[in-house]
Formats: C-alpha cells, structure tokens, sequence
C-alpha cells in the first residue's frame, strides 16, 4: 500500500529526456508538459515500492523507441508516489495513461 499523500514530496528531477525518448514529469511541470501539450501523451506512472514497475519499464521504453517516428507522441512517465497530482492521479502502479493534445 501507498503512504498518505502528506508524506509525498515532489520529485526534484527536472522535465528532461533521460532514457531513449521518454519524458521524466515531475508535479510542478505536470499541467505544462501533459495536460497543455500539443501533441498526445502516454505518461507512465510508477512507484519506486512497485515491483511490476521495474519490468514494465523496461516494454514502455522499447515501446518509445519503436514509436518515436509519430512525432505527435510523446512518451513520459512520473513518479505518482512522489509527486501529488491531484485528479490526475494513478489508480494503482504500474499504470499508463493517454493524454490527447489540443
């Protein structure tokens, strides 16, 4: 189970391309890179406590590779137990979500 959401602290990683073509999210640049993104987003929610994690991570970067000719698609994750992001939220871990530009 997740701790309570008081103890989250954000992620200090800043929004940068750190494994093949895929995006690290942080809370604060949330709304920014996902939600007003232009182009679609298929964001990856993890947790570092997450066991499923550290192998789905592994298929969702292959997975940006293979796509990374759709210029309109961009691949990012987030870490959901450090970083409150209110609505948007992970129901469980690991989990992805698409995120249609304007």
């Amino acid at each position: 189970r997740r701790p309570p959401r008081s103890t989250r602290k954000e992620s200090s990683a800043a929004s940068d391309v750190y494994k093949r073509q895929v995006y690290k999210v942080v809370g604060s640049n949330f709304q920014k890179l996902v939600i007003d993104n232009d182009d679609d987003v298929l964001l990856y929610y993890h947790a570092p406590w997450c066991k499923r994690c550290k192998t789905v991570v592994k298929t969702f970067e292959k997975l940006a590779d293979s796509l990374s000719e759709f210029k309109k698609l961009k691949f990012m994750e987030v870490d959901g137990h450090k970083n409150d992001l209110k609505e948007y939220d992970a129901q469980d871990y690991p989990e992805v979500k698409m995120y249609r530009g304007k």
